[in-house]
């Protein structure tokens, strides 16, 4: 507003020249720019041409060409680039050649993806596609694919690799020979996956790629499990030995082992496919087949014979027992029990009654009489110098035995008597008695070159009594004394038992302790009227006819001598005395101790001579073994009761 001082003045109205000129050229120009653009857009939409900066990866340059121009020139390409190239494939042990002519690519796809640059927006975008195309260039991707027939031609080559490379794999086998364990190492698996194959050789076909380089899978074969073949080979020596069922000689076994370490070893140093032998150790038995026939029961380790005594039925057990235990074989460290054998005694086991000690007595008994055979075969032992197990004494001297201390009862299950067979050779038992009723027992086996020599050392004795036991029920007034059948008397001895070992030239080898035995004393008992006393010259109070005789005016009967009053010297018929072997007996078979010489067994005057088969006091009657015996040196426990005993 041009204001005039003092004067004001309207405004004029309407836009500057100069200005309206300007807004004119401007509308004009953004006529004809529109007008222009619209024409370039009419322009590209009625092209056929591909914008320009268009190319393909294969082809090159697209730009101003048609879509069928530019689909051949991607096809023309395509061929230039695939038609003669080989890709070599190579591989272990060998090599293949691929031909880029299994591959084509798609031009058609590729010329659409060109010639569709810039027609994507519509027609008002196919102006600024031109004109943005001169800056920026695009470049399509022409697919490559396998032309026809080239998957045929791929898989092919697929298959001849496959059968170059792969192979089966084998695992290490093995045989045994009779020196040695023989293994053929495995050969490893190769392998290729096909699919993976496949995909590896197309991935090259579309680099471009001048060769590929493939690596199988391999699998190599296991170590065998040298461990379980171990369990498997191994076996171990074993000697020969004796059947007792059948009585034949079961071969002996040699064994056989290896070193797992030097096996595992040698196996890793061998080329698979190939064999290694793998040394086997052998080791022969001690005792071989042959061995053993040649010693079999060659020895007699022991002879021995006592004399049976008593009524029939007590032979009848002996010979029972005799049957049981009769050829009886022991293996090297087996142990033989008697009761074992010839247990249950009872009468339904075929035993009958016979003398035997109960309680101090001698009674009727089962199985009575039976204690001569295994104290009869415990001195033979001795003899073969067997290791004795288990042995118990009598609580009387037997009588039948050369040696006193070489017994052994038995009763029910204990005590038992058992040895062992120390030897290293079977042995083998034969006893019988004979028509002259001597009992014999021998020991069949190999000796070693050594026996046994029993003998004792008598430590003191004590001489047997005859007493006068009050019975009225059993003697009438008037009538003589009348023998206790079931108390006979036995003198008591204590000796020390020892086992001399000699050579077969008769040198000592050893001398061992192997128990100390005390045999009680027992009185001979007679039964008398108490009323006759005085008549008999019987003292009441010690039971001895010592005493002076008195005489009855009118007596009905003479009286009878009047003993001496020297108990050491009965002067009774039927107080023991020294008895003389029967026909057939040998009581010198096994040596004693030349300065000391046992005392004969006794028997009642007139009697058979019944062996005392009770067994050993009770422990606080058992003596202790002698302070001079050796130690170190073991000792056979008496028996622990004063019981029944079987024999």
């Amino acid at each position: 507003m041009d204001n005039t001082e003092g004067k004001r003045v309207m405004p004029k109205n309407g836009m500057p020249k100069g200005a309206k000129i300007a807004v004119i050229v401007i509308a004009a120009v953004l006529v004809l720019l529109v007008g222009g653009y619209l024409a370039l857009c009419g322009y590209v939409s009625s092209s056929d041409r591909i914008l320009p900066g268009t190319s393909a990866d294969v082809g090159g340059d697209l730009s101003g060409m048609t879509r069928n121009q530019a689909e051949e020139a991607v096809r023309v390409a395509a061929e230039l680039l695939y038609g003669d190239k080989v890709i070599s494939v190579s591989y272990p042990g060998g090599s293949q050649r691929l031909s880029g002519s299994v591959v084509t690519v798609d031009a058609a796809a590729a010329a659409d993806q060109a010639y569709a640059r810039g027609r994507e927006n519509g027609f008002l975008g196919l102006g600024f596609a031109w004109l943005s195309s001169h800056g920026n260039s695009l470049v399509v991707t022409a697919a490559a694919e396998l032309a026809p027939g080239g998957e045929e031609t791929l898989q092919r080559l697929i298959h001849d690799i496959d059968s170059d490379i792969s192979s089966t794999l084998t695992e290490t086998t093995y045989h045994v020979t009779d020196d040695a364990l023989v293994l053929r190492k495995g050969t490893s698996g190769v392998s290729v996956s096909l699919d993976a194959l496949r995909e590896q050789l197309l991935e090259a076909l579309w680099a471009g790629k001048d060769s590929v380089e493939l690596t199988p899978e391999v699998t190599a074969p296991e170590e065998p499990d040298f461990e379980a073949i171990y369990r498997e080979v191994y076996v171990e020596s074993a000697d020969a030995y004796l059947d007792k069922a059948t009585k034949e000689i079961v071969p002996s076994v040699t064994g056989v082992s290896f070193d797992i370490a030097a096996a595992r070893a040698l196996l890793e140093r061998t080329e698979e496919g190939e064999t290694c032998s793998v040394p086997l150790a052998l080791s022969e038995p001690a005792l071989t087949g042959a061995k053993l026939e040649e010693n079999l029961f060659k020895d007699v380790l022991a002879e021995t014979k006592t004399w049976c005594s008593g009524p029939a039925s007590r032979r009848t057990n002996i010979d029972l027992a005799c049957s049981f235990v009769n050829d009886t074989i022991l293996l090297p460290g087996e142990t033989f029990s008697y009761t074992e054998l010839c247990g249950p005694y009872t009468t339904s086991n075929g035993y009958g009654k016979a003398t035997a000690y109960v309680q101090g007595k001698s009674v009727d008994t089962t199985a009575g009489g039976i204690c001569q055979l295994s104290s009869t075969l415990y001195w033979a032992t001795l003899v073969a110098n067997l290791e004795t197990v288990e042995r118990s004494q009598h609580a009387y001297n037997t009588g039948y035995l050369p040696i006193i201390g070489t017994d052994a009862t038995v009763y029910d299950t204990y005590p038992d008597f058992k040895f062992k067979n120390s030897t290293e050779y079977p042995v083998k038992i034969e006893c019988y008695r004979d028509k002259s009723n001597n009992l014999h027992v021998t020991i069949l086996g190999t000796s070693n070159g050594i026996h046994g020599e029993p003998f004792n050392k008598v430590l003191a004795t004590e001489a047997a009594q005859t007493v006068y036991e009050a019975n009225d029920a059993k003697v009438a007034p008037g009538g003589e004394p009348i023998k206790d059948t079931e108390r006979t008397a036995y003198n008591g001895i204590t000796v020390e038992v020892y086992l001399r070992l000699v050579d077969d030239e008769g040198n000592e080898v050893e001398t061992k302790f192997l128990h100390k035995d005390k045999y009680r004393s027992r009185n001979g008992v007679y039964f008398y009227n108490s009323a006759d006393a005085a008549r008999l010259g019987i003292d009441p109070a010690t039971g001895l006819r010592n005493l002076t005789p008195v005489v009855d005016p009118s007596p009905s009967v003479e009286p009878t001598p009047v003993p001496s009053t020297d108990p050491a010297v009965p002067t009774d018929p039927n107080m023991p005395t020294e008895p003389t072997p029967p026909p057939g007996t040998d009581p010198g078979a096994v040596p004693t101790d030349p300065a000391v010489t046992p005392p004969p067994s006794e028997s009642p005057a007139g009697e058979s001579p019944v062996p005392s088969e009770e067994p050993s006091p009770t422990p606080s009657e058992s003596p202790a073994p002698s302070q001079d015996v050796p130690e170190g040196i073991p000792t056979i426990p008496p028996a622990d009761a004063e019981a029944s005993p079987a024999a």
